[in-house]
């Protein structure tokens, strides 16, 4: 594509799919404006790895723009994977604040704070959360998630069906409660949660 926003999403769409050198060979290419080529080769890095050359693109990014929801996440992974891990939690804290719907930030901002071994005082702000907004199933996933890496299984499944309870159609909790029936061998309740991730509309990349 010439213009440069299909450039942009193609180059995303490639890394998204682990094309890697493709997506690098076509940025190199592209004369794309702004900050978006030093996002996308920050993306790149830490596809590759490399999260070291990532977490100082990532910092000069929000420094150019203290707005960008998602580079403070991809930002707070990278410190996270270098085990920078308070700098990780603001960096998520950032992020959630501009934007607290993302799920997978949510996630790694509470794994974080278990890796700094403040496990118990996110999982009170997470239920606190839960609390005020009662209709949000990735509060519970990742009440769930969180609960789980503190070796609370029982604590975890409750959780998960919460989710599902909370959001019937959502994936990622009919994922997480399919995955944690199949451990429990419980193949009866895993066969309807399977059918329920069947009946979706978007297409679910992994089932249990």
């Amino acid at each position: 594509p010439a213009e440069p926003l299909p450039r942009i999403e193609l180059v995303r769409v490639l890394i998204g799919l682990n094309e890697l050198d493709e997506a690098a060979a076509l940025l190199d290419q592209a004369q794309l404006p702004g900050t978006e080529p030093l996002r996308l080769r920050a993306m790149l890095l830490q596809r590759r790895g490399d999260v070291a050359e990532a977490t100082g693109l990532y910092e000069q990014i929000v420094t150019a723009d203290a707005n960008d929801f998602e580079s403070w996440g991809n930002l707070g992974h990278c410190r996270l994977a270098s085990d920078q891990i308070q700098s990780a939690i603001a960096a998520f804290n950032r992020s959630l604040a501009l934007r607290p719907d993302r799920p997978s930030v949510r996630q790694k901002w509470a794994e974080a704070h278990f890796r700094a071994g403040t496990g118990e005082q996110a999982l009170a702000e997470l239920r606190e959360l839960a609390r005020k907004s009662l209709s949000d199933p990735n509060l519970w996933i990742a009440i769930a998630h969180l609960q789980n890496l503190l070796s609370l299984p029982d604590q975890s499944f409750e959780a998960l069906e919460e989710a599902v309870r909370v959001g019937p159609s959502n994936a990622d909790a009919l994922i997480g409660l399919a995955e944690a029936l199949e451990q429990r061998n419980d193949l009866q309740r895993l066969e309807r949660v399977v059918v329920q991730l069947a009946a979706l509309e978007r297409p679910v990349d992994k089932l249990p």
